[in-house]
């Protein structure tokens, strides 16, 4: 959602009222977010038994999102390539995800496209954890991993 927000401040959308900022957001934390509606990267195949996220639930998922004649850079970020995030309204991004995730690699796409796009970006892929570790981690009371101590070191240098 959170790339989707900066998208559409930067691109305004032409059936949306135009959302605009006095001044560029300080940070975007994006944890493991879902860049891409796609099953067939690499890390869908090798992570799908580690992983939290179950490939007939995010057919659903996607579905009761969105229509697929719909699909666009907004809503499916992996699509919007380099030169769409050139500019964008954000000064620093921290993007998690985990080495065994599926959606490791659509990540890794939408990470490379905001680099080479300037972008002030900073990547952690965290080994052996999985989607959104870091609030699984929270939630059941399990010591805090790399994608924690990551965020956690990330939000300070935003609020300095």
């Amino acid at each position: 959602m959170a790339l989707a927000l900066i998208s559409l401040i930067h691109h305004p959308h032409p059936t949306l009222s135009h959302l605009s900022l006095p001044a560029p957001l300080a940070g975007a934390l994006l944890i493991s977010p879902w860049t891409s509606f796609s099953t067939t990267t690499p890390s869908w195949s090798s992570n799908l038994s580690k992983d939290i996220i179950v490939k007939q639930h995010m057919y659903h998922w996607t579905n009761a999102f969105i229509r697929p004649e719909q699909h666009d850079a907004y809503s499916q970020p992996v699509s919007a390539g380099t030169d769409w995030w050139k500019g964008a309204p954000v000064k620093r991004v921290l993007i998690t995800s985990g080495n065994d995730e599926v959606f490791r690699d659509d990540i890794a796409v939408v990470e490379r496209q905001m680099k080479e796009a300037g972008v002030g970006v900073v990547c952690v892929n965290c080994a052996r954890e999985i989607h959104v570790e870091c609030i699984l981690d929270a939630q059941t009371g399990l010591q805090a991993g790399e994608m924690a101590h990551a965020v956690w070191e990330w939000l300070q240098g935003v609020f300095e």
